[in-house]
């Protein structure tokens, strides 16, 4: 049963992320080329059902123009504002469960900046990382948190001659 208190808590945002494939390192620029997947999870109390009342359906998939889905940008993105909730992105599917739990995986090629030490190059090692935050920073409507404690985040990377990657 929902509840006014419910729906009256932020909306807590996990985000976990998976690595791809690497693109490559500008060292004049500084930006670090990729493509990776970011899985966004959440609950949403008005998207549960009773799955024994609906032929035992437990999971279906719907596309963003029927949902609602947060306000997700990366911090540091090269690009002008590389925003998830873009309004002509519509056309991406989520996953919603009975439960109210929607998941939504975003394949993007992303450039971020990286601030790059390359004294020791070519046996440098450099640490890139992608801020990811809400949209409205001040509003008290969405939590999110990073939920790459998996190790799993590499499971699906591309390796090449080029880049070695260190966990």
């Amino acid at each position: 049963m929902l509840s006014i208190s419910d729906v009256s808590k932020p909306i807590d945002i996990s985000v976990s992320f998976l690595w791809l494939d690497t693109y490559g390192i500008a060292m004049r620029t500084q930006i670090f080329s990729k493509y990776v997947s970011l899985k966004l999870s959440w609950k949403d109390y008005f998207l549960q059902w009773n799955a024994s009342n609906y032929g035992d359906l437990k999971q279906l998939t719907s596309s963003f123009a029927y949902g609602w889905k947060p306000g997700i940008i990366v911090l540091n993105s090269a690009s002008t504002r590389k925003s998830l909730a873009s309004t002509d992105d519509d056309n991406h599917d989520f996953i919603v469960r009975n439960n109210g739990i929607v998941d939504w995986r975003v394949y993007i090629n992303l450039n971020t900046h990286c601030l790059l030490d390359t004294t020791r190059y070519p046996f440098d090692t450099q640490t890139c990382d992608i801020n990811i935050s809400k949209l409205l920073l001040n509003d008290g409507y969405e939590t999110v948190h990073n939920n790459n404690n998996e190790t799993n985040y590499l499971d699906n990377f591309v390796p090449n001659g080029e880049w070695e990657v260190q966990e």
